[in-house]
């Protein structure tokens, strides 16, 4: 852009200069040599040649001019709707990041984007200066032919109107929400720390501004973030604390504001919550937050008032509600779409079963911070869970479809709750229960039924254990296993499978896990062959295990056929 600029000026300044020459050269002839003001003065041939060979030269110059004019705003337009693809590309990689979608590389394409912002406005400055400059000199020309110079004004003006379309198509975009307020707002509590960044802040005069504006926010309902047009009053929904920020450059000389001390106090009920439909769609119910700055005055702008709009959030009141809340944002940040004035659905009410479990494997990572992902192997035993077997034809499920309700409400087969309420369930095991050191190292398998543990365990080698989700209780996690018993010479006369009764959160707040291994005699080799000896050693590196006798009720050892199957 910079070089297809430079030749713009370049012939600017010759064309100015033959401007000059021809109007001086004008001025200087003899009154009667003025043809142009005397229709019937003596003309000169010799000097009529000169002057119209000027004046072909002039208007060969002035034409090669105004096309590079516009050959450079050309490739600036390109350039704008280039960086403001990439923003959306952007932000869309931000939604998806927040429930796990890797972006690594979000702070330096958001930089480069920054720059380009940053440019653009420069060159826009620059062109429209130059169309002006160049619209007076025409106008101020002597000599050229009139239709010649109305094209070149009417190209000149053109060119004008789409700069300031540029420009308004930038403007609305300058203010993005780079750090997003957390999925889930409870009440009572501070808000994680946010922040909003002006792109080509400074190609705009911001940093010369010696008492920077402040920014604002306030809650409001996705229904009403979707009529936002800039123009009309924004009512807020809720009462949050500390709601203002002032603009600063930070540590990368980046304009930004930051919102460290927010404090979600309440939000307004939408409707009457005495009906049944009504706690359903409170459940559902997202809301946004509104940014907007103090009237600013922008360079070529003039006086305005920025805004924008953060994703999706939902808010409840503590943390009894999150299966049901995260359930609703899990899947607008999987499947939505962030465009709020769009004419398209925000989000799909159906998607294939293999993008739906990429995103299970991401929101998993992501929520319990496990470094171990969920296997291909897991994410098919979740399919069974909700669809049964595979079909011959479909081993990888790629034609079939799960619908939104299907996954996040409808109840699966012989238990009380959905899909999403055991996934979520399971989540929330790992990440608050300690178990993740055992997911990481592989000593969980948990994504296994119960006659597949059954089956395993019976065929090894030695008498082993497993550790894996109970199917039919919530975050529960449960030990499928087999004893051997034993003659005076070491010849097993008979094995017996059993599976210990389901511990949920409660269970191990009262005993942990690694509490019910170490006092459990029946247990040996966790499966394949671990000895449990070198399990403990483990966690009494990091933590050492209490070796006072629990009070903790323990489940007797049950054989396969007296405990209910879970």
């Amino acid at each position: 852009m910079e070089q297809q600029f430079e030749e713009c000026v370049h012939l600017r300044n010759e064309y100015n200069h033959m401007l000059a020459y021809y109007n001086e050269t004008n001025e200087l002839l003899p009154h009667e040599s003025h043809h142009v003001y005397d229709n019937f003065a003596p003309l000169d041939p010799v000097m009529e040649v000169n002057d119209s060979i000027i004046c072909e030269n002039l208007l060969a110059k002035e034409t090669i001019l105004v096309q590079k004019v516009i050959e450079c705003t050309d490739l600036l337009l390109q350039s704008g709707h280039d960086v403001l693809s990439r923003l959306k590309i952007w932000k869309e990689k931000q939604v998806r990041g927040q429930i796990g979608y890797p972006f690594p590389k979000k702070d330096a394409e958001l930089a480069a984007i920054d720059s380009e912002f940053g440019t653009l406005f420069d060159y826009i400055s620059k062109l429209q200066e130059l169309a002006n400059e160049l619209l007076i000199m025409l106008t101020q020309s002597m000599g050229t032919p009139e239709n010649a110079q109305n094209s070149s004004i009417a190209q000149l003006n053109e060119i004008n109107s789409q700069l300031n379309l540029l420009y308004q198509a930038l403007l609305p975009q300058v203010l993005v929400v780079t750090n997003q307020p957390e999925l889930v707002l409870i009440t009572k509590r501070y808000m994680d720390t946010m922040e909003i960044r002006f792109l080509g802040a400074k190609k705009l005069g911001m940093e010369l501004q010696s008492n920077m504006p402040s920014v604002h926010f306030k809650i409001i309902t996705e229904e009403l973030a979707k009529q936002i047009t800039g123009e009309n009053m924004v009512e807020e929904v809720g009462k949050i604390e500390n709601t203002e920020g002032k603009f600063a450059a930070n540590a990368n000389q980046h304009m930004t504001v930051k919102f460290s001390k927010s404090k979600l106090i309440s939000v307004e009920r939408q409707a009457d919550c005495s009906s049944k439909g009504c706690q359903k769609s409170k459940k559902e119910q997202k809301y946004v937050l509104f940014f907007y700055s103090d009237p600013l005055i922008l360079k070529n702008f003039g006086r305005v008032n920025l805004w924008t709009l953060s994703l999706p959030v939902m808010v409840g009141v503590n943390v009894s509600q999150d299966c049901d809340l995260y359930a609703t944002i899990f899947w607008q940040r999987a499947f939505g779409s962030i465009d709020y004035h769009g004419n398209i659905e925000d989000e799909p009410q159906s998607v294939t079963w293999p993008q739906l479990a990429e995103a299970i494997k991401y929101q998993f990572q992501s929520f319990t911070g496990a470094t171990r992902c969920l296997t291909q192997l897991d994410t098919d035993y979740i399919a069974e869970k909700m669809f049964g077997p595979a079909p011959y034809n479909d081993p990888m499920r790629q034609g079939t479809f799960i619908e939104r309700a299907r996954f996040i409400k409808d109840y699966m087969n012989n238990v009380q709750f959905s899909c999403w309420d055991w996934f979520y369930s399971i989540m929330r095991l790992i990440k608050e229960e300690k178990i993740l050191e055992f997911w990481n190292r592989g000593w969980l398998i948990g994504f296994i039924s119960y006659d597949d543990a059954t089956r395993v365990t019976v065929m090894s080698r030695l008498p082993t254990f497993l550790l894996r989700f109970s199917e039919g209780t919530k975050g529960a996690l449960s030990i499928a296993g087999v004893v051997d018993t034993v003659t005076a010479n070491g010849q097993r006369v008979e094995r017996r499978s059993f599976h210990l009764s389901p511990m949920g959160i409660g269970d191990l707040q009262k005993m942990s896990l690694v509490e019910t291994l170490q006092v459990n005699q029946d247990l040996h080799y966790l499966y394949p062959e671990v000895t449990k000896a070198s399990i403990l050693a483990h966690f009494v590196k990091t933590a050492p295990v209490s070796t006072t006798p629990s009070t903790r009720y323990w489940p007797a050892i049950k054989s396969e056929s007296a405990v209910h199957r879970s």
